[in-house]
């Protein structure tokens, strides 16, 4: 079984709108698309990083080590398939919203470690039966070798419904991030990542192996106004989802694109 997922996010001041398609031939959709907002969380695979100018001309990227970390994100979407089937596509609309609380730090000036906590919901506007809670710890390190990054991470997450009375979906979630930065002018430069997760799963339907690929390309405009370009594609391999009842391995190919304006 193949599958292939687009989205587009067009992010600006902190606003944003997607549109996403899917197709899903079991009667799994619900799970699996609380499943899917823990796996991949509000943002792409690769951290943003800060932005710091210096004189009028001259882009220095650099990572920012912060202590603490409060974020909230809400975003409003359109699904064409919030049932996730193919014989009875359902319009609907999603309301997300978001909270992480982290705290993070470098030792020895050089690893930097992080652990934190966050709690996100959907609300569907036709079909409330979709309605799910969520929450996620994390926990990582980083490490810079030679010119590269290397990044370790864990994410803990468990999936409930609407009220919090039945859990749904467990995801244990262990990541490898590699990445890069290329200076291609003074005032534009790329960010290249792959990443490589394993996710085990209860039920273990939902166990799966992914690969992502991509990088973000950061061009300031002026010493106030940056704008960043990323992109990625990912692929992900199915340990055994409900293969007695499909007869056949499921893998997922996606991409995505996030313009976004700081």
């Amino acid at each position: 079984m193949r599958r292939w997922i687009f989205s587009f996010l067009l992010a600006v001041l902190g606003m944003g709108c997607s549109v996403e398609s899917y197709a899903q031939e079991l009667g799994t959709q619900t799970i699996e698309q609380r499943a899917k907002q823990a796996q991949e969380g509000p943002t792409l695979a690769a951290p943003l990083e800060e932005l710091i100018l210096t004189g009028e001309e001259d882009l220095v990227l650099l990572r920012r080590p912060k202590l603490f970390t409060i974020e909230s994100n809400s975003s409003y979407q359109l699904t064409d398939n919030a049932f996730l089937s193919d014989k009875q596509k359902t319009h609907d609309y999603v309301l997300s919203q978001s909270l992480l609380v982290g705290a993070e730090t470098r030792i020895a000036q050089r690893f930097d470690v992080f652990v934190s906590g966050s709690g996100f919901l959907s609300r569907y506007h036709r079909n409330q039966g979709l309605d799910f809670n969520g929450i996620t710890g994390s926990a990582g390190t980083s490490l810079p070798i030679d010119q590269w990054i290397v990044s370790l991470r864990y994410d803990g997450s468990g999936i409930y419904d609407r009220n919090f009375d039945a859990h749904l979906v467990t995801l244990h979630n262990f990541g490898l991030n590699i990445s890069t930065i290329v200076g291609l002018s003074q005032t534009t430069a790329l960010y290249p990542f792959f990443s490589v997760a394993r996710i085990w799963a209860n039920p273990d339907d939902f166990s799966n192996t992914a690969l992502v690929g991509g990088g973000t390309l950061v061009h300031a405009l002026t010493q106030t106004v940056v704008v960043l370009f990323q992109g990625q594609v990912d692929y992900k391999s199915y340990d055994d989802f409900f293969e007695t009842s499909t007869l056949e391995a499921r893998h997922d190919y996606g991409a995505r694109l996030l313009v976004h304006k700081r």
